[in-house]
C-alpha cells in the first residue's frame, strides 16, 4: 500500500475531486475511511482506494489533511499523485507535513526533529528514545530550565528599569538560582551523553587468547569476511569495529588482539588496545578454545565480566574437549555459555540468541535519564552552559548584575533555539531539508 497526503486549505477539495466514493456524494465527515475509486483529471480509473478527510486541528498539521490509500508499487501512486497535482496542489518539499505541524504550534522544534530521529533509528534503543522525544521528553526539561532563567531574568530587569521600588535579590539567592540551572543543564547533557551512546550500539566485544574462534565468529556475525582468519596465533593485532543490528539491537562489535603472556611489541601494543576496550565495553563476548585448558592472561576478564553482561562461547567442541562449564565458574561471571563449533555457519544461531538477551539486558541497565539529543540541539546545550559558566565566573569577579545579565539572556536565547522560540528561518531550512519528503 502506498499513501497520497494533502495538507492545507483545499486539501478536501482535491480530495473529493480525485476520490469518488462507493455510496455517492455527500458530506465528507471527518476521519471516517471511505471506500471508493482514484481519477485522473481526464477521467481515467486509477485504482480502487480506501480515503480519509482529517479536519482540522485534529490532524498532523492542524491544517485539513486528506490521504488518499492506494496499492503501492513504481506506478499507482504516482498516477494518483498527478491526479491531486492536476487539480491544484503541489508537491511537499522535505519535511514540510513536519514544518507545518511546527508552524501551528502542534509541536515544537525539538520534537519535529524526534520525527527524524525515529526514521532513521538503528536500534530498538535508538527509537524508543526517539518516541520519548516525540513525546516532548527533551523538550519539556529544556522548556522547564528556560521558564527558570526567564524568572530570574525578568526579577533582574525590573531592578534594572524600578530600582528600589522593587526587592533586590540577595547574593545567596543568586547562587542558589545559578546552582539550580546549572544542576538542571548538567542532567540534561548527562542523558544527551546517554542517548548518543544508545544510538550508536552497545559497545561488545569478543575477547578471548589467540586462535580461539574470535575473528571466525566476528565474520560470522557479520555475514561476510572482514577479520583475517588463519592458524597462526596474533593474526588480529588491531582493533576492528562495525555495526551490526539484530533482534531490534544495534551492536557496535570489536574483534580485538589475543590476549596471552609474551608476544612480540607489535602484538602487545594490540593486547593493551584490546584491554583499554574491555574497560570500556558494555558487553563482553568471551570466545574460548574448549579443546585447551584455561588459557593465561584473562585475568583483567573476572571483574569485567561482572560488571558487564557476558557471553562465553566454548568453541570447537568437535574436538576432545578439556574445558568446560564448570571450569569457568570460578573465573568468570557468564550470563550464557554457548558451546559450538563456529566452522559450522548454522551454529553461530545459538550465539545471536545468547547476545540478543545479553543486549536486552545490557540496554535496560543503560541510564532511565538518557534523551535523544541530535548534534544541533547538543551544540546548543554546550553554549548554555558556557554562558551559565560565565555568569558564574562574573559573580566570583563581582561584576556589575547588569553585566551579568547578558550571559543570562544568552543562556535563554540558547535553549529557545532546541525547542523552536528562538530560531531563524536558515535553521528551520537546514533542519527541514534533511527530512524525507513524505513526512
Amino acid at each position: 500500500m502506498a499513501i497520497v497526503r494533502l495538507s492545507g486549505p483545499r486539501a478536501e477539495a482535491i480530495l473529493a475531486q480525485v476520490v469518488r466514493r462507493a455510496r455517492g456524494e455527500g458530506v465528507w465527515e471527518s476521519h471516517r475511511l471511505y471506500v471508493g475509486q482514484a481519477f485522473s483529471a481526464t477521467d481515467q480509473l486509477l485504482d480502487e482506494v480506501l480515503a480519509v478527510l482529517m479536519k482540522g486541528p485534529r490532524s498532523y498539521t492542524r491544517e485539513d489533511v486528506g490521504e488518499i490509500h492506494c496499492h503501492g508499487g513504481l506506478v499507482v501512486p504516482g498516477l494518483v499523485l498527478d491526479s491531486c497535482v492536476s487539480r491544484g496542489a503541489r508537491l511537499a518539499t522535505p519535511g514540510e507535513f513536519t514544518l507545518r505541524a511546527f508552524l501551528s504550534g502542534r509541536i515544537d522544534l525539538g520534537q519535529a526533529e524526534s520525527v527524524l530521529a525515529l526514521i532513521q533509528a538503528g536500534s530498538a534503543g535508538a527509537a524508543r528514545l526517539a518516541a520519548e522525544g516525540l513525546q516532548g521528553a527533551l523538550s519539556k526539561q529544556v522548556a522547564s530550565l528556560r521558564k527558570e532563567l526567564l524568572e530570574w531574568m525578568a526579577f533582574w530587569e525590573a531592578e534594572f528599569d524600578f530600582g528600589d521600588e522593587v526587592p533586590r535579590m540577595t547574593g545567596g539567592q543568586v547562587a542558589g538560582r545559578l546552582s539550580r540551572a546549572r544542576d538542571a543543564l548538567q542532567c540534561l547533557l548527562a542523558g544527551a551523553l546517554e542517548g548518543r551512546a544508545s544510538g550508536e550500539g552497545l559497545l561488545t566485544v569478543l575477547v578471548g587468547p589467540p586462535n580461539a574462534g574470535k575473528s571466525t565468529l566476528w565474520n560470522l556475525l557479520l555475514g561476510e569476511e572482514r577479520a583475517l582468519v588463519t592458524a597462526h596465533p596474533g593474526t588480529t593485532r588491531d582493533l576492528l569495529e562495525r555495526p551490526v543490528h539484530f533482534g531490534g539491537h544495534c551492536l557496535r562489535l570489536v574483534d580485538s588482539a589475543g590476549l596471552r603472556p609474551g608476544g612480540g611489541p607489535i602484538e602487545r601494543l594490540g593486547m593493551n588496545r584490546c584491554r583499554q576496550v574491555v574497560g570500556q565495553a558494555e558487553m563482553l563476548v568471551v570466545v574460548l578454545d574448549s579443546s585447551l585448558p584455561w588459557p593465561r592472561g584473562l585475568e583483567l576478564l573476572s571483574e569485567a565480566s561482572r560488571r558487564v553482561p557476558t557471553v562465553v562461547v566454548l568453541n570447537k567442541r568437535d574436538l576432545p574437549q578439556r574445558l568446560g562449564v564448570r571450569d569457568l565458574e570460578d573465573r568468570l561471571h557468564c550470563d550464557a555459555v554457548v558451546p559450538t563449533c563456529l566452522l559450522r555457519p548454522e551454529e553461530a544461531t545459538s550465539v545471536r540468541a545468547a547476545l540478543l538477551e545479553a543486549a536486552t539486558r545490557a540496554g535496560a541497565g543503560r541510564a532511565a535519564g538518557a534523551l535523544s539529543v541530535n548534534h544541533r540541539q547538543w551544540q546548543a546545550l554546550v553554549r548554555a552552559r558556557e554562558h551559565l559558566e560565565s555568569l558564574e565566573n562574573g559573580l566570583q569577579e563581582g561584576m556589575p548584575w547588569d553585566c551579568l545579565a547578558v550571559d543570562l539572556r544568552l543562556a535563554v536565547s540558547v535553549l529557545g533555539e532546541i525547542t523552536g522560540e528562538n530560531v531563524t528561518d536558515e535553521v528551520l531550512e537546514q533542519v527541514f531539508s534533511t527530512f524525507c519528503l513524505g513526512k
